[in-house]
C-alpha cells in the first residue's frame, strides 16, 4: 500500500510517509477537524488478514490509551476505512534514541535526563499494572524540546509469553552501530524473558538498564553473531563494567547500571521508582561536582585520586630494560596528543600549522575536564577558586589569543574550506570579522600588540613561498605584510622589541630571532640543527632579558626528550630551566609575575597535552588541568588572572563502498571515538585501531562491520596498522620508547619490536612480505626506511626529505611525499624505485595538504589518491601517473575523508570519515 500526498482517510489528510515496519506504514497527516499534525499507522493487508497481529494492533492502542503520562505516546483513535486498519497518535518531531546514541559520546547529564524520563513513563505503566516488555532505543523518541516519549506498547501484557528461538538462526545486522553488534528485541530482553519465564516489571528495569548502558558506552551490554549467542551472553555472562567501555563513567553510575542488569530479578531494582530516584540523585551529584570543579577543586590530589579508578601500569620496553609508569584508566586518547608527533616529524612552521588543523584529521572522543589543585610531582596542597568559561562554542575555532587587558579575544574560525579572523569582545559576546574568509588559507601564531591596537598573525596561502607575518587593526582593516619568512611573533614586555621563529626545511635549522618592534635590526640569537630543534615560539621573560622556548633532542631514546630552556637576549647563551624532560611541549607563556611559566606539555609523547605551571627559578612543575582531550595554545592576560587555551575533540568511523566509488560508502561502525588507521586482510576483512574500548587498540572485523574482535589489550597508543600479504602478521606504530614499529601475529600474539627509530609512521609491506617500508625522523632529517620482517636489518631509502611511503601494486616502486625545491611545501609526490634512490617521477598535488596519510595507489597502478585539506574540509583526489588532470573524487564537506585504502582484490574501497570540534576556553583562579 502506498498513499499519495493529499489522500484523505476519514478526516485525516496525508502529508508524507515517515516510516515503515513489519506491521505496515506510518504517515504524517493533518487532522482537518482539530488542525493539528498527527501520525497514522496503517496495517498492511497481510497483517490485517492475520487475526493474531490484528489483535496485537488493537492491544497496543488499548494499552497505551489507558496511560495518561507526558512521557508516553498519546493514542487519539483507531479506525477502519476502506478495509484499512489504522491508529492515530500524536506526531513526535524528533529522532529516535537509536539515532541519538549514534551521534556518540553523549554527556552524562543528557543521558540521565533521558533515563529519568523513561523511568517515569515506566513507573506510570507499572502503576497501571502494565509491563512494556520491549524497552529499546527504537521505542524511544526525543522531541526537539528534549521531552522523551516512550511508544510501542504492542507486546505489553500482564503475564509473560513464551519466546520461540531458533538456536541456529542469525539475527539481522544492526545498522550504523558498533561492529559485531546485532539488532533485535532479544538484545534488551531480560534473562527470565529469554528463558520463557514469567516477566514482570523488573524485566522493564533490565531493559532500561540495557538502554542506559548503551547510551553511556555506545554499544549494548551483550552481543553475539546469532540470537542463540546473545541469549547465552544474557543468561550467563556479566556485562563489562562501564568504566572499561567509557573510562570517565562515575563509579556510582556504573553501580546503578550493573544493579539494573543483575541476572537474578530478586537482586535487581525491585521497582522502577527506586531506579528513577537513584538516577535523579546521580544527576544532582554530577551537577554539584561540576559546580565544585568550577569553584573549589579538591584540596589534595589524593582526594581527587580517591574518586578515580585504580591505575594501570603502562609498560615501556627499551632494549633489555623495562620501566613502568602509572597511567589512569581515565586517560583516553584523542586529537591533540598526535600534535607532538607532528612537531617532531615536521619541524618548523608546518608543525604550527598542524596544531591548527589536527583536530580535523584525527582525534576523536570528548573527555572529562577537570582542574587539579595539588602538585602531582611534590604533593603540595593548594586551594584555588577555579573558574572555567567557554569563549567560543560552535566548534569551529582553530586558534585563539586573549588581549593583554582581557577585553578581546582574537580567534580564527573555519567554515567549509575557508578560514577567517575574528575579534570577540569577551564581556558583551559581540564578534566582528577583521580578516575575510579566503584572504589566507589559514591563520596561526595570532598575538596582540602590547597596546592592543593590532593583531599579528602568521598568514599562509598558496602564493607564499614561505610563511610571513601580517598585522591588522584590532577593529578591522586591510591586513599588511609585516615580516617575510618568519612566524610566531612575540612582543617584549615594553613593546619595543619582537622575537620570532625562522625555519629552514632543507637545512633543518630552527632559529630564534629578535628585532626592533618595527621589524628592523633583525638578528639571530640562537639556532639548532640536525637532531636538536626549537619546538615552540620564544616568549619574553618579564624583565626582557631572556626568552623561554622548548628545546627537543631526537638523539635521545626513549622519549621524553624535550625541555624548557632560557636563551639570553644579549649573547644567545642557552641554559636549562630544571631537569624535567617532556614528551612534547606544545606552547608556553611567562606568567606576568615572573615567578612561573605556563606551558602545555605531555609527560610522554603522543599523550594529551595539559596545562602546567613551572615555577621560576626552582622549576618545580604543577599540573593545572586533566582534560582527556588535551589542550593546544596558551595566552595570559597582563594581570596574570586569566589563561586562554584551546580544547578540541573529534570523531571518525570506517565506511565501506561495495565498489571503487568512495561516494557509495556506508558506515560500518559508529562514530563513538577515533579510528587511528586501518588495513585490509587478504580475506577482505578490516584490521583497524580504535579507541572505542577506552584505549587505542587493534581490532579486526568483517567489511560489513560484523564479527568485531579486539586483538590487543595493553593500553598503549597504537597507530596505522598494516597486514602482511599472507595475512599472518600485523605491523603497527606504538608510542612506546619514543615510537616503535611493532609486529604481532594476526591474533595478537608473538609481539616483536622492529628496529629503533623516532616517530615511525605509515608502515607498508613489500609485496613479497619480506620488508616493511615506513617513514621516520633520523639524523636530523625525515626520510623513508625499510626493515626486514624479523627486525634484523634497517635500511635508509632516501637521502632527501621524504614522508609517508606506499608501495605500488606491483611492488617495483613506492610513492612518498617530498618537499618542493625551496623546502617550504609538501605539495609533490615522488615515485621511487622499491630499493630506494632518486625519484623517477614527480606528481604535483593540486592543493597543498597538511594531511599526509600516505599516497595510496589505485588497484590498477595507474593513479595515486591523496587527501587534500582546504580549510576544515578533506577531499579525496586521484592523480594520474601519466600526467593527466587530477580529479576530485569526494566532496563530503566537514565530515571528510581522513584515511582510505582499497581491498586486496581491488573491488572495494574503505574510507575513514570524521570531523573535529574545537573551542576557546578561559581559566581563572588557577593561582
Amino acid at each position: 500500500m502506498k498513499l499519495e500526498k493529499g489522500t484523505t482517510i476519514s478526516h485525516y489528510k496525508i502529508l508524507s510517509e515517515i516510516g515503515k515496519g513489519g506491521m505496515g506504514e506510518v504517515y504524517l497527516a493533518t487532522d482537518t477537524k482539530l488542525n493539528r499534525k498527527v501520525a497514522i499507522k496503517f496495517l498492511s493487508e497481510k497483517v490485517s488478514n492475520d487475526s493474531t497481529r490484528l489483535a496485537r494492533f488493537g492491544q497496543e492502542a488499548q494499552t497505551a490509551s489507558a496511560l495518561n503520562h507526558p512521557n508516553i505516546l498519546t493514542i487519539f483513535e483507531i479506525g477502519l476505512s476502506d478495509s484499512l486498519n489504522f491508529m492515530v497518535t500524536e506526531y513526535i518531531d524528533g529522532p529516535t534514541l537509536r539515532e541519538v546514541i549514534q551521534t556518540g559520546n553523549l554527556p552524562f547529564e543528557y543521558i540521565l535526563d533521558i533515563a529519568i524520563q523513561i523511568a517515569s513513563a515506566l513507573s506510570a505503566a507499572h502503576d497501571a499494572g502494565i509491563v512494556h516488555r520491549d524497552i529499546k532505543p527504537e521505542n524511544v523518541i526525543i522531541r526537539k524540546d528534549k521531552l522523551v516519549k516512550v511508544l510501542d506498547f504492542g507486546i505489553a501484557k500482564l503475564e509473560a509469553v513464551s519466546l520461540q528461538v531458533d538456536p541456529e538462526g542469525e539475527t539481522r545486522a544492526q545498522l550504523n552501530t558498533e561492529p559485531g553488534m546485532i539488532m533485535g528485541t532479544v538484545l534488551y530482553m531480560s534473562p527470565e524473558q529469554t528463558r520463557g519465564m514469567q516477566a514482570d516489571s523488573r524485566s522493564d528495569i533490565w531493559g532500561l538498564g540495557c538502554v542506559l548502558y548503551e547510551m553511556i558506552s555506545g554499544s549494548p551490554p551483550f552481543s553475539g553473531e546469532t540470537t542463540a549467542d546473545i541469549i547465552a551472553e544474557v543468561v550467563k555472562t556479566n556485562a563489562l563494567p562501564l568504566i572499561r567501555r567509557r573510562p570517565e563513567t562515575p563509579d556510582y553510575l556504573n553501580e546503578i547500571v550493573l544493579k539494573a542488569l543483575e541476572k537474578n530479578p530478586d537482586e535487581r531494582y525491585q521497582n522502577v521508582k527506586d531506579l528513577g530516584i537513584d538516577l535523579r540523585r546521580v544527576k544532582k551529584k554530577l551537577e554539584m561536582e561540576e559546580e565544585i570543579d568550577r569553584s573549589h577543586p579538591p584540596a589534595d590530589l589524593n582526594d581527587f585520586a580517591a574518586n578515580e579508578p585504580a591505575s594501570e601500569q603502562l609498560t615501556l620496553t627499551v632494549g633489555a630494560e623495562t620501566e613502568r609508569h602509572p597511567v589512569s584508566n581515565r586517560q583516553t586518547l584523542s586529537g591533540p596528543q598526535v600534535l607532538s608527533s607532528e612537531m617532531r616529524r615536521h619541524k618548523g612552521w608546518t608543525a604550527v600549522i598542524a596544531i591548527a588543523l589536527l583536530v580535523m584529521i584525527t582525534g576523536f572522543g570528548y573527555g572529562l575536564y577537570r582542574l587539579l589543585a595539588a602538585d602531582p610531582k611534590t604533593g603540595d596542597n593548594h586551594s584555588w577558586a577555579i573558574e572555567t568559561k567557554r569563549l567560543t562554542g560552535d566548534g569551529k575555532t582553530r586558534s585563539a589569543e586573549i588581549s593583554p587587558d582581557g577585553k578581546f579575544l582574537a580567534y580564527s574560525r573555519l567554515d567549509g574550506d575557508k578560514e577567517s579572523l575574528w575579534i570577540k569582545q569577551v564581556e558583551t559576546n559581540s564578534n566582528i570579522q577583521v580578516v575575510e574568509a579566503g584572504t589566507f588559507d589559514r591563520f596561526t601564531g595570532v598575538t596582540f600588540s602590547r597596546d592592543g591596537n593590532f593583531v599579528y598573525f602568521d598568514g599562509r596561502n598558496t602564493t607564499n613561498e614561505a610563511p610571513a607575518i601580517y598585522r591588522v587593526p584590532t577593529l578591522g582593516g586591510t591586513p599588511e605584510k609585516f615580516f617575510e619568512n618568519g612566524q610566531n611573533l612575540q612582543f617584549s614586555p615594553d613593546g619595543r622589541r619582537i622575537s620570532f621563529s625562522r625555519f629552514g626545511f632543507l637545512t633543518t635549522e630552527t632559529m630564534v630571532m629578535v628585532a626592533n618592534s618595527d621589524g628592523s635590526g633583525e638578528r639571530k640569537i640562537a639556532s639548532l640543527t640536525g637532531e636538536q630543534f626549537f619546538s615552540t615560539k620564544a616568549v619574553w621573560s618579564p624583565d626582557g632579558n631572556e626568552l623561554a622556548v622548548a628545546k627537543g633532542d631526537d638523539s635521545i631514546l626513549p622519549n621524553p626528550d624535550e625541555s624548557i630552556v632560557l636563551v639570553s637576549v644579549n649573547d644567545g647563551k642557552i641554559r636549562k630551566l630544571g631537569d624535567t624532560k617532556w614528551g612534547a611541549v606544545n606552547d608556553l607563556e611567562w606568567h606576568p609575575s615572573g615567578d612561573s611559566l605556563i606551558i602545555i606539555a605531555s609527560e610522554y609523547d603522543r599523550v594529551p597535552g595539559q596545562l602546567w605551571a613551572i615555577s621560576y627559578p626552582s622549576a618545580s612543575a604543577r599540573r593545572l588541568t586533566n582534560n582527556l582531550n588535551g589542550h593546544s595554545g596558551v595566552s595570559i592576560t597582563s594581570d596574570g588572572s586569566s589563561i586562554v587555551t584551546m580544547e578540541s575533540y573529534a570523531r571518525s568511523a570506517i565506511w565501506v563502498s561495495p565498489n571503487l566509488d568512495p561516494n557509495a560508502a556506508k558506515s560500518v561502525m559508529p562514530s563513538t571515538g577515533d579510528t587511528w588507521g586501518f588495513s585490509w586482510t587478504p580475506e577482505n576483512r578490516l584490521v583497524y585501531v580504535s579507541d572505542q574500548s577506552g584505549a587505542t587498540e587493534v581490532w579486526i572485523m568483517d567489511s560489513d562491520g560484523s564479527g568485531a574482535k579486539q586483538v590487543t589489550r595493553d593500553g598503549v597508543l597504537k597507530l596505522v596498522p598494516v597486514v602482511s600479504p599472507d595475512g599472518r602478521f600485523i605491523v603497527y606504530v606504538s608510542s612506546e620508547g619514543g615510537g616503535q614499529l611493532i609486529r604481532i601475529d594476526i591474533d595478537g600474539g608473538n609481539r616483536v619490536v622492529l628496529g629503533k627509530s623516532i616517530d615511525p609512521d605509515n608502515p607498508d609491506f613489500s609485496r613479497d612480505g619480506k620488508w616493511i617500508i615506513y617513514s621516520a625522523w633520523m639524523n636530523g632529517k625525515q626520510g623513508v626506511f625499510r626493515v626486514l620482517i624479523d627486525g634484523t636489518k634497517v635500511e635508509r631509502l632516501t637521502n632527501y626529505v621524504a614522508d609517508e611511503p606506499r608501495y605500488s601494486p606491483d611492488g617495483t616502486t613506492f610513492a612518498c611525499f617530498v618537499l618542493d625545491e625551496k623546502g617550504q611545501k609538501w605539495n609533490r609526490i615522488a615515485i621511487v624505485p622499491s630499493a630506494g634512490g632518486d625519484p623517477v617521477k614527480y606528481l604535483d598535488v593540486p592543493v597543498e595538504t597538511s594531511i599526509r596519510r600516505g599516497p595510496i595507489w589505485t588497484p590498477d597502478g595507474k593513479s595515486i589518491t591523496v587527501i587534500v585539506s582546504p580549510g576544515e574540509e578533506q577531499h579525496l583526489y586521484r592523480l594520474p601517473l601519466d600526467g593527466g588532470t587530477p580529479k576530485q573524487l569526494t566532496n563530503f564537506g566537514a565530515n571528510g575523508v581522513a584515511r582510505r585504502d582499497y581491498s586486496r582484490d581491488g573491488k572495494q574501497i574503505a574510507i575513514v570519515r570524521g570531523e573535529g570540534i574545537s573551542n576557546a576556553l578561559m581559566i581563572k583562579g588557577f593561582r
